[in-house]
């Protein structure tokens, strides 16, 4: 990596206005946990060229990284209103939005049901939505989006671990049970 960021940064000394080699330096730094220069350089590719997608995602990257969820957040939702179709751009930024303190769990749920709107299979919005209903309390409600989660991908373990204990603390203890039973199974299942 390192040798990489060597070259990348030569390169920029010997065609300084260069904004093709912004990128790879950005994420070789950001590789090389180089967070700062690696912010930095993607601060300044997106603010000089917008329409950059993998800019913002590598920057998103660099400040959840460092700790920064909100600075996660805003960057993700920068992307947003530069390519609003941008895949999975809801999904990315309701889960940095969740790992901010304290979580403005309306705004997350927001976010999610636009993305529903756009994506209304993908399994990862019911799954982020029952984890903030659970978190909000609304046990039913969380039950009845992680049961979607689990219908749309099945094989995938961590939707059962959250419905067991969104059925835990509904009073459903025999339904926990066999719903972590099976979050075991799977997850030896994969090994």
């Amino acid at each position: 990596m390192q040798q990489a960021v060597e070259v990348l940064e030569l390169g920029r000394k010997q065609i300084p206005g260069s904004l093709n080699l912004l990128l790879p330096l950005g994420n070789n730094l950001i590789w090389s946990e180089q967070y700062e220069a690696g912010i930095g350089i993607l601060k300044e590719l997106v603010e000089k060229a917008r329409n950059t997608p993998e800019a913002y995602l590598r920057l998103a990257e660099a400040y959840r990284n460092k700790g920064r969820p909100e600075l996660e957040t805003q960057t993700l939702q920068k992307l947003a209103s530069v390519k609003p179709d941008y895949p999975m751009i809801g999904v990315l930024t309701a889960r940095a939005m969740l790992t901010q303190d304290p979580v403005d769990y309306p705004a997350v749920l927001r976010v999610l049901a636009q993305a529903e709107r756009s994506s209304p299979g993908d399994a990862d919005i019911f799954y982020l939505r029952g984890k903030a209903y659970a978190a909000m309390g609304r046990n039913q409600e969380a039950i009845a989006e992680l049961r979607r989660a689990i219908e749309l991908r099945p094989m995938d373990p961590a939707p059962y671990y959250q419905l067991g204990i969104a059925y835990r603390k509904a009073g459903q203890p025999e339904l926990s049970r066999q719903v972590l039973n099976r979050m075991e199974h799977l997850k030896q299942t994969a090994k």
